[in-house]
């Protein structure tokens, strides 16, 4: 076999290898691409329901102090009903 020829051989095999090997890649590229695209849909999915539960806590945290400046004002109200009704009772029993 000539030289040139042998050369020539081998050159296309090599090209051949190469162009398989690049193809490999290629396709480990692609797969890899798919799943970081699935991972950053998901994290972007999570950060969204994260921001949502931060609302939620923002919501649930008025409505604690709410319901806390509700109850000090029923139990002051309470406590003042219980001291005129003692007094009225006091008035009662010192009247007789």
């Amino acid at each position: 076999m000539p030289l040139p020829l042998l050369c020539c051989l081998i050159g296309l095999v090599f090209t051949v290898i190469m162009a398989m090997v690049g193809g490999l890649l290629n396709r480990s590229i692609n797969q890899m691409d798919k799943k970081l695209d699935a991972n950053c849909d998901a994290v972007a999915a999570i950060t969204a329901d994260l921001q949502g539960y931060k609302q939620l806590v923002e919501y649930l945290r008025d409505e604690v102090k709410e319901q806390k400046t509700e109850n000090r004002v029923l139990r002051d109200a309470h406590h003042a009903i219980d001291k005129s009704i003692a007094v009225a009772a006091a008035m009662k029993g010192a009247a007789h």
